[in-house]
Formats: structure tokens, C-alpha cells, sequence
């Protein structure tokens, strides 16, 4: 017999179970995770369109104003009139980053241009609006990129009651800079004086308010509410104090009338001229120095009327004349022309015949 020996397994090893998914899964587990996927992916697609979308503004005045379409500055003035009217301040600030977009002049001679600058702000000082207007414009040939020597001429020639070189002259200011409060505020005179249109006198004043510093402006508003002798213009700040300010209420004693103020004679004389000016005939200023011969504009009227009249005759030389073109005896006795050739040959006719020699002169002579 053979001894027995441990038997010896050859049989192969079955491989380990795979591991089976759970046939039982939590719920509250499955519900946690789906709300973070969720709450991931909202956040993730949130986040995309809100980096690829300009922002919104949510107020209300913001309705539209995207839709800027102005191509000039006169447009955009329009617009940004409208603007204001619907209290849209979202928009004025769009239409003024509009214009910025627009070409303007090259740099000039800005040194000389802020030396003549200074010199026209002397003469504005002492109210020669007339003599400042003539150097600001020198001013704004030198350097036409200066908005604010193209404002200052505008604002010098509404003053003088140049009205059309003013509205001209500010316009190319709010061109070149349309944020600027020293141009807004001309015209609003602008709209005053010479449209006699309060109503937009007051809007663009409200734009000048959107520009400027808020308090130091309702102080200045205030101010120019009292002191302002034109009604229209007047008129005009308390308007705008009405929208931006409701406690200027205490100034007022009274609700702002509907109908346009009564003129003064002062203003009465402006408008005049106004009129006059905006001619800008011979006629016209003749017809204002007849009504106000020691008006505020007289001596402008003049200057003007002297550079439209025609320059006067030059005064000639009278003509020499020979002995040929004047026949006959002249105012002093002497003779002259075809006569006096004819007696000067017989004269030495006789001369030449004479058998007295120089006696013969006194025969002669005779």
C-alpha cells in the first residue's frame, strides 16, 4: 500500500465575484445631487450671458436708450432735447457719448489761441461783448480744437445779439465737447432770447444740471432766478428749479403762468435788434438807429452800417489842358488853344519880317 499523501488541488482558483451596483439606492442622496448639478449649471450658463450682453440699466428712464441715431450735432441736439423733456438720463448721457465719436478739427496754434483766449475774456469782463466776439473768433482760427474759446465765442455773440454767428460757433463747441456745463448754458440763452421759447430755454438747463455738480448748480439756478432781468430767460431757471429742485417752491409765490411774459421796454429793445442783426442789411440797422439812435447796439449798428455802405468816391486830380484843347480867352485874359498858336506864328511872322529889328517887337506886339 501506498502511503496516502495530502491531496493536492489542481483544480483552478474561480476568480473573485464582481462587484455588483447596489440594487438599493438612497433617495435623499440622489436628491442632493441633482440639485447641486442644477444649481451648478445655472449659475455656469448665468454667468456666460452675462459677460457676453451689455449691461442693462433697470431704471425706468433707461427705456430706449440704446436706440441713438443722430449723425450730426444738430440732430443730436434735437435729440437730446427730447431726451431731457422725458426725463431719459440714460439716454443724454448716450447721445453725448455718440457725439464724442464724431471727427473734429486738428490742434491748432493753441498758445497763441489761449494768449488771444485771455484778451477776449478781458473785454467780455467789461461787458464789450462786440470787441470780445471779434477776438475770440481770431481765437478759433488759431486753434479750432478749443472747445472752450469756440464756447466763449458763442457765448460772446449771443451777448453782442449775433444770434446766428452764436448758435454756429456754439454748436461747434458741443461738438467738441458735449458734456460741457459752459456750453449748455448759452444755449439755454440761446433759446431764450431768440427763439423766445422757454420750454427748451428750461431743457437745456436741466442738461447743464446732468453735467455739473448738483448742489453748487441749484445755488447758481437759484441765484439767476432772481437776478435774471430777461422774463424768458428768468422764466427758464425756475423752470429747471421746479424739476431739480421742488424746494425752490420758496422763491415763487405763484405757479409759473402759462403765457409768455410781458417784454419790457429793455427787452423789447433786444429783440429789435435781434431782428436787425439777424438781417444783417444796411436797412435794418438804419431802422434800429432811427428807434434807438443812443441804443445798447448803436455803435455796433454803426460799425456795421460803415463796413455795408459803399466806399466813397476818390476825389480826382483836376485835368491839365494844353494851349489845343481850351479855344478862346481864359477866365484870367490869356489866351489859349488854336488862337493862341495862330497869333504866336503871325507874331514871329512879323518878327522875321520886321526891318526894324527888335523894335520891330512893339509893331509886332501891336
Amino acid at each position: 500500500d501506498k502511503p496516502k499523501t495530502k491531496a493536492t488541488t489542481s483544480a483552478t482558483v474561480p476568480p473573485a465575484p464582481a462587484i455588483q451596483p447596489p440594487t438599493h439606492i438612497n433617495t435623499s442622496t440622489v436628491v442632493v445631487i441633482i440639485f447641486f448639478v442644477l444649481l451648478f449649471a445655472g449659475f455656469f450658463f448665468s454667468s456666460k450671458k452675462s459677460a457676453e450682453s451689455p449691461a442693462v440699466n433697470n431704471s425706468s428712464n433707461a427705456s430706449g436708450s440704446a436706440s441713438v441715431v443722430c449723425a450730426n450735432i444738430d440732430s443730436c441736439l434735437k435729440e437730446t432735447m427730447n431726451a431731457i423733456s422725458k426725463n431719459d438720463v440714460a439716454m443724454v448721457r448716450a447721445i453725448a457719448a455718440k457725439i464724442e465719436t464724431f471727427a473734429n478739427p486738428l490742434r491748432g496754434n493753441s498758445n497763441y489761441a489761449r494768449q488771444l483766449n485771455a484778451e477776449g475774456l478781458l473785454a467780455f469782463e467789461q461787458d464789450d461783448f462786440a470787441q470780445a466776439a471779434t477776438v475770440f473768433a481770431k481765437a478759433n482760427r488759431e486753434d479750432p480744437s478749443d472747445a472752450e474759446i469756440a464756447g466763449n465765442l458763442g457765448t460772446a455773440r449771443v451777448k453782442a445779439g449775433d444770434f446766428v454767428g452764436g448758435s454756429r460757433a456754439l454748436m461747434e463747441a458741443l461738438q467738441l465737447s458735449p458734456r460741457r456745463v459752459s456750453t449748455w448754458i448759452p444755449i439755454a440763452e440761446l433759446y431764450a432770447l431768440y427763439h423766445q421759447n422757454t420750454n427748451d430755454a428750461s431743457a437745456a438747463l436741466l442738461v447743464a444740471y446732468e453735467w455739473s455738480n448738483k448742489e453748487a448748480a441749484i445755488k447758481s439756478y437759484s441765484l439767476q432766478a432772481e437776478i435774471e432781468t430777461h422774463p424768458l430767460f428768468k422764466a427758464a431757471y425756475k423752470q429747471a428749479l421746479q424739476v431739480i429742485s421742488p424746494g425752490f417752491q420758496q422763491f415763487q409765490t405763484d405757479k409759473e403762468p402759462t403765457e409768455v411774459p410781458e417784454l419790457t421796454a429793455v427787452h423789447r429793445e433786444d429783440k429789435f435788434w435781434h431782428d436787425a442783426n439777424a438781417a444783417g442789411n444796411k436797412s435794418g440797422y438804419d431802422a434800429y438807429l432811427e428807434r434807438y439812435p443812443d441804443g445798447r447796439f448803436a455803435s455796433t449798428a454803426k460799425a456795421n452800417i460803415a463796413r455795408l455802405s459803399p466806399a466813397p468816391p476818390v476825389a480826382l486830380p483836376p485835368l491839365r489842358t494844353t494851349p489845343s484843347d481850351v479855344p478862346g480867352p481864359n477866365r484870367d485874359g490869356r489866351i489859349t488853344g488854336e488862337e493862341a498858336n495862330r497869333r504866336h506864328e503871325a507874331y514871329m511872322e512879323c518878327l522875321r519880317s520886321s526891318r526894324y529889328g527888335n523894335l520891330g517887337m512893339t509893331d509886332c506886339s501891336r
